[in-house]
């Protein structure tokens, strides 16, 4: 019996069982289950011990290891967080550098965009040019008017803020009548070249110019161009009893070259798009077709003579009858042009 004890393995050994119990019951627990050492009461309890401690150090590892991986993730999270703070730091700060740097080309382009509009006011012998305009101070436009005659003058006038002004002292020998001004921001002129701020900004000739207004020049770069404006001078009532007196004149001497053919020319009421024009006895020793040209000739004398005098406008057409002093017609126009001889 000794011999037996001597030879059992350690493992199997109750002092060996009760270490595993006390330090590792999970392994305790398969030997007391496998082995049975002890009473059925005895292993019993023992048994449920093993079971209780190996559950709750089972429970401990698990609640550690789900700290440990919500640690974990945590971290990932805040590192992740971290990552993308600082990404959405540098998209934030390129976005606003890409919104400088548009909003710097917008204002740029908008500086380049010529623009400019011209009025005109006359006032005692006077007529003043007044441009409002987007040139920096110190831009050299060159303004000029002409009248009905081609008479012109011209100037060269810089721009201060904002506004080009310039008075042109009328002529008494322009008389009266409509008077246009031109004007244009050049950069084609060596004798007036542009200041070196300007140049600086729109470029040696302009090239740098934007805008509907800017037209290109012959030296390879643009100007700016202005409307042309238009004014009555000295004034609108002016210009009409002057085209009175001028329309007046311009039918007593279609009458005197007529010698004697003609008698009379008159609006039909007060409006002259239809004419009566009263004939000598004349008219009757002329040949048909004499008739018809001399009709044709004198219509295209009255329109011409109403519309320059501006009683009609340009785009009407002026009818002319023939009458002789007994109020009876001697010819009208035609539907399709010319002229029908009645008598």
């Amino acid at each position: 019996m000794n011999n037996q004890q001597t030879n059992e393995k350690f493992y199997n050994t109750r002092w060996f069982l009760w270490i595993l119990i006390v330090f590792a019951p999970y392994i305790g627990l398969i030997l007391l289950i496998k082995n049975k050492p002890y009473s059925k009461k005895k292993n019993t309890i023992l048994i449920s011990y093993c079971c209780i401690i190996t559950l709750i150090l089972a429970l401990s590892s698990y609640s550690e290891n789900k700290n440990i991986d919500t640690t974990s993730t945590q971290a990932t999270n805040i590192e992740a967080s971290t990552v993308g703070s600082n990404d959405s730091v540098e998209e934030q700060k390129k976005k606003e550098e890409e919104q400088k740097k548009k909003e710097e080309e917008n204002k740029l382009a908008e500086q380049l965009t010529f623009t400019g509009t011209m009025n005109l006011t006359s006032i005692e012998g006077k007529v003043v040019v007044i441009i409002d305009t987007n040139v920096p101070d110190g831009g050299l436009f060159e303004v000029t008017i002409v009248n009905s005659k081609l008479d012109s003058m011209s100037d060269f006038v810089t721009a201060q803020s904002g506004k080009v002004y310039k008075e042109f002292a009328i002529p008494k020998n322009w008389g009266v009548g409509y008077i246009s001004s031109l004007a244009m921001f050049r950069f084609n002129l060596s004798d007036h070249p542009q200041p070196e701020n300007i140049k600086a900004m729109y470029g040696q000739n302009g090239e740098k110019m934007l805008g509907k207004q800017a037209v290109e020049h012959n030296a390879g770069g643009k100007n700016g161009n202005i409307e042309v404006k238009t004014i009555a001078y000295p004034n609108e009532d002016a210009i009409k009893e002057e085209q009175a007196k001028l329309f007046s004149k311009t039918l007593k001497e279609i009458v005197k070259a007529s010698e004697g053919v003609i008698l009379s020319i008159n609006p039909r009421g007060n409006d002259w798009s239809m004419v009566d024009v009263v004939l000598s006895d004349s008219w009757y020793y002329s040949m048909d077709h004499e008739k018809e040209r001399f009709a044709e000739q004198v219509q295209q004398l009255i329109e011409t003579s109403v519309k320059n005098c501006g009683i009609i406008s340009q785009n009407s057409y002026v009818s002319v009858y023939y009458y002789d002093n007994y109020n009876k017609r001697l010819a009208e126009p035609k539907i399709l042009g010319g002229y029908k001889i009645l008598k």
